[in-house]
């Protein structure tokens, strides 16, 4: 079957994700995104499924060699200019880690240039996602929320800093 490409950077293959991605994820998630899949209240399963049905979802995924190592995307809100942000993945991405860092800094100019803003919450104690989001450009509310009982910070890059700091003071 043939893939909608969307770029190539470095080892991996950046495409529009399919149900087949979908489901090889769902069965090889990082233990640390399957919790943060449960501290949301929804399965791996619906996490990854779901934004291939909802027309208001941009779901890609990174592929090397034809395996996906991780299924990203945003979705848009009620506000057109705003729009979630998320990433899930295998433990593909620690073999593959310079080049999805690369990549990941090519796709987040993509996704922002969706959208002026782009947020949403990473648990408290994902320190190596928080480092990885703030490497991105992302910057994080100093007061935690809670999540089905959990601490996580929200994060917000805008396409205008000046916004950022507005938004997160």
């Amino acid at each position: 079957m043939a893939r909608e490409f969307i770029a190539s950077i470095g080892k991996i293959d950046i495409v529009k994700s399919i149900s087949d991605d979908a489901e090889f994820l769902h069965n090889n998630l990082r233990p640390q995104d399957v919790r943060e899949c449960l501290i949301h209240g929804v399965t791996p399963h619906r996490a990854l499924h779901m934004p291939l049905y909802d027309k208001r979802c941009r779901t890609y995924t990174a592929l090397v060699d034809d395996t996906p190592i991780c299924m990203f995307g945003t979705m848009g809100h009620d506000q057109e200019e705003n729009g979630s942000i998320w990433m899930l993945g295998s433990s593909l991405i620690e073999k593959h880690y310079f080049s999805f860092l690369k990549a990941s800094l090519e796709m987040i100019e993509l996704m922002q240039s969706q959208y002026e803003v782009l947020e949403n919450v990473v648990p408290a104690d994902h320190t190596k996602t928080i480092s990885w989001l703030g490497w991105l450009g992302f910057v994080f509310h100093r007061e935690p929320v809670i999540v089905n009982s959990y601490a996580c910070l929200r994060f917000v890059r805008c396409q205008d800093q000046v916004e950022v700091q507005m938004l997160t003071s």
